[in-house]
């Protein structure tokens, strides 16, 4: 009886699987290659799809098989409607469909093709009427936990539809009644028996769990009294069966937890519960995660590194503690337990970087009222190793996230003058010759970041400015003047001076130009030995000298050309090779090309001048003969200028700027004549009876009717003057625009006048004049002018 029971379940189960198999044939469409029934077996490779024929057999007398390939991991295989799978093989390169007789005979196939990818388990894609009408027992109704009903607990799992609801009753029936708990135990009793197949479901299981992406469901199963025991489940990996994974061993063991000061006991397992979900992240499911899940774990992590981070600073009386170890100076003082402190406070530093930008602040400034950046560095001078690297990476990391708090401790420590002023350390340690090159790297950065930011918005940015520039710029020049100075304080020393041209040039053009900073940092090149000065401290120069050029700072442009500082750069392209294809070189045409292309007059013309003959050779690309096309330009625009606005105020200014395109500049150039039109004042026209400060910004009426008479005056007695003098057109034009000298020049263009031109003017005021006393003979009082007759 029992076996006709189990025959008739044999038929059932193999008319489930019986399917239709078709190749896909280049041209022709879908190819039947006969019917038959498919199953998912394990082989040595893995996991295989095989097909056997009902109607066919083999030489063996058994049924012929049709179909024999490896599931791939990869996600290329697709369930369509109810009844059909279909892919692309790539071990037989071949377009497979599977059409099945029974729709629940494909849904058995398509959950163990999941299973054996390892891969949730999703119905065919349906319109949302049909997704609105699956059964609620469908994926949500769990079987009792047992050893026997594992196999039916993953398919549950794996085959929950990818509706939120649906999904919502799935993580209730976990999270109800202890499952989760009895699989745990389950988990333990296989584990004693050595039963590896079902220790592999129970990984699976578990691991399908956390792939269902729900919070809730994580955070039962990351709980502090269960975290254990699911990573006791996730040491069964199924796809590493002869590799034994000791989780457990490496936490409980080999993991050491370090415990500065006596921590509640709460807090202590906080602490143990967040390093263990950063382990199941990135060690235990790290290969598994999808890009939703390990999101979501991330936040769980976030938050609880908040929570503890929270707890830590907001308890004065432990920080007091702590910073009372870093601050011990006696002999008896403990380095482990400074280093220890240190290491403890790059924690809390690193973990603050997830804090609200509110919270953010608030920490640091808790932490700054303890004296916790003056201490920091302090300890970039200790002699212990590692020490310094500590305490230059955790003010590089409160630079990065919280400047402005960073920024008024440094002048708060600064103002009070404290044994180790704040500001004074990084400086030191950054230009000294004994600290570690990677170190000064982050002094550096560290510097850039507060003194960099707009003082409009950032208030605290004023004050560290005025205390840097006041106190610490003479430090940071005076190395470049020393001839013993290393090459690594150069090269960072650079790097600060660069960006702080960059972004101060009101408060740093005058120390520039006074400390001669351009011209000490240029010839470095040529004053140090090949050796001092290797490429990467050649290409921080160059570097330097395109933030001044940048700049289009007017003096800074004057400096270089006065100087001639552009020669040092010229002599390295052609020691470089000037047709070469290198860093120098691009770096160096970087500036030229800058020039040319902003038409930086100055230095335009200054190029052309000093290095044309030099440079009119290069051709592999075009930057020198653009510049001196550039200049061309500018000689005959000014030229123009000049033609055109002869008897203008500004014709001198124009014929200054000629001299000075096609004169060169050869000599000084604070003696050329355009000194005065870039740094001095404009010249005052001269004014017949007028007087030097009688201008005004407002003119009352009795004071204008004044000046219009005096005005009216001074033309009719200078109109009367002219009117006897006879001379010819020629000679009244050579009088008025030949000036004897050349500093007469503006003055002759504003005060010639035309003496037909004089004449009409005068005509004009004095009638208007008349008219003005007739009106105001003729006013009646009532605001109405008479008619003209």
């Amino acid at each position: 009886m029992d076996d006709e029971v189990d025959v008739e379940d044999q038929n059932k189960m193999n008319e489930k699987r019986r399917v239709k198999l078709y190749l896909l044939v280049d041209g022709s469409g879908w190819d039947d290659r006969g019917t038959g029934y498919v199953e998912v077996a394990k082989t040595d490779n893995g996991h295989s799809i095989i097909m056997r024929s009902d109607v066919t057999r083999g030489p063996d007398g058994n049924p012929e098989v049709l179909l024999n390939t490896r599931i791939s991991k990869d996600d290329i295989y697709q369930r369509q409607q109810e009844a059909l799978i279909v892919w692309n093989d790539p071990f037989l390169q071949q377009d497979i469909a599977l059409s099945f007789q029974i729709a629940s005979g494909c849904a058995s196939i398509w959950q163990d093709i999941c299973v054996a990818q390892q891969r949730p388990c999703f119905p065919p894609t349906q319109d949302d009427n049909e997704l609105d009408d699956i059964d609620s027992s469908s994926g949500t109704k769990l079987p009792e936990p047992s050893i026997s009903n594992l196999p039916e607990i993953l398919a549950a799992i794996q085959s929950a539809p990818p509706v939120h609801y649906a999904r919502e009753r799935l993580v209730q029936s976990l999270l109800s009644e202890g499952y989760i708990d009895k699989l745990l135990e389950i988990h333990e009793q296989c584990e004693d028996l050595d039963d590896l197949s079902n220790l592999h479901k129970l990984f699976t299981i578990f691991k399908s769990m956390v792939l269902l992406n729900w919070t809730e469901l994580l955070k039962a199963l990351f709980d502090s009294t269960r975290i254990m025991k699911v990573i006791a489940t996730l040491e069964f990996d199924p796809d590493l069966p002869n590799k034994e994974l000791h989780h457990r061993k490496f936490l409980e063991t080999t993991v050491k937890y370090k415990q500065l000061l006596q921590l509640p006991d709460t807090l202590q397992t906080k602490i143990h519960k967040a390093f263990r979900i950063q382990y199941i992240k990135e060690t235990v499911l790290a290969r598994c995660l999808d890009d939703p899940t390990f999101t979501t774990i991330n936040t769980l992590l976030i938050n609880a590194h908040n929570d503890i981070l929270g707890t830590l600073y907001k308890d004065e009386a432990f920080l007091g503690e702590v910073f009372e170890l870093l601050n011990d100076s006696s002999s008896s003082a403990d380095e482990n337990k400074i280093y220890e402190a240190t290491l403890f406070l790059q924690e809390m530093t690193s973990l603050a970087k997830t804090l609200t930008p509110q919270s953010k602040s608030v920490f640091f400034m808790t932490l700054g009222g303890f004296g916790f950046f003056s201490k920091m560095a302090e300890l970039l001078a200790s002699k212990r190793p590692r020490q310094p690297m500590v305490a230059a990476d955790i003010l590089w990391q409160s630079a990065n996230q919280d400047p402005a708090v960073m920024r008024a401790c440094a002048v708060c420590y600064q103002q009070k003058d404290r044994d180790y002023p704040f500001l004074t350390s990084l400086t030191e340690q950054l230009l000294s010759p004994h600290q570690d090159e990677s170190m000064k790297g982050q002094l550096t950065d560290i510097l850039k970041l507060l003194l960099d930011g707009d003082v409009s918005k950032q208030p605290e940015l004023n004050d560290m400015l005025r205390v840097f520039y006041d106190t610490l710029i003479d430090i940071i020049i005076a190395p470049l003047s020393e001839p013993t100075t290393s090459t690594s304080t150069l090269f960072y020393q650079l790097e600060l001076l660069g960006s702080c041209i960059s972004h101060h040039t009101y408060r740093i053009t005058s120390i520039v130009l006074h400390h001669n900073v351009i011209a000490k940092a240029i010839n470095l090149i040529s004053d140090r030995k090949p050796e001092d000065c290797p490429i990467h401290l050649t290409l921080a120069i160059i570097r330097f000298m395109k933030c001044v050029v940048l700049c289009k700072n007017e003096e800074y442009n004057r400096h270089i050309a006065r100087n001639n500082l552009f020669a040092v750069i010229v002599d390295l392209f052609e020691k470089n090779g000037r047709n070469k294809y290198n860093l120098a070189n691009s770096a160096i045409i970087s500036i030229f090309e800058f020039v040319r292309r902003e038409n930086v007059k100055v230095l335009v013309a200054y190029i052309v001048d000093s290095f044309w003959e030099r440079l009119k050779d290069v051709h592999y690309v075009d930057t020198f003969q653009k510049i001196y096309e550039r200049w061309e330009q500018n000689v005959d625009r000014d030229r123009q200028m000049a033609d055109g606005q002869t008897d203008s105020p500004d014709s001198s200014h124009a014929h200054s700027n000629v001299r000075r395109m096609v004169g060169g500049f050869s000599g000084d150039l604070r003696d050329d004549d355009d000194e005065g039109y870039l740094f001095g004042d404009d010249p005052e026209p001269e004014d017949n009876g007028a007087k030097a400060g009688a201008f005004k910004l407002v003119v009352y009426d009795d004071e204008e009717d004044e000046a219009k008479k005096q005005q009216a005056a001074a033309t009719t007695q200078s109109a009367e003057q002219d009117k006897p003098k006879e001379t010819t057109p020629t000679e009244d034009e050579d009088a008025d625009t030949q000036p004897t000298d050349e500093s007469d020049e503006v003055a002759t263009n504003n005060t010639t006048v035309d003496k037909s031109d004089s004449d009409e003017t005068t005509t004009r005021k004095r009638k208007r004049d008349e008219d003005g006393d007739d009106a105001k003979d003729g006013n009646d009082g009532n605001g109405e002018l008479p008619s003209k007759k």
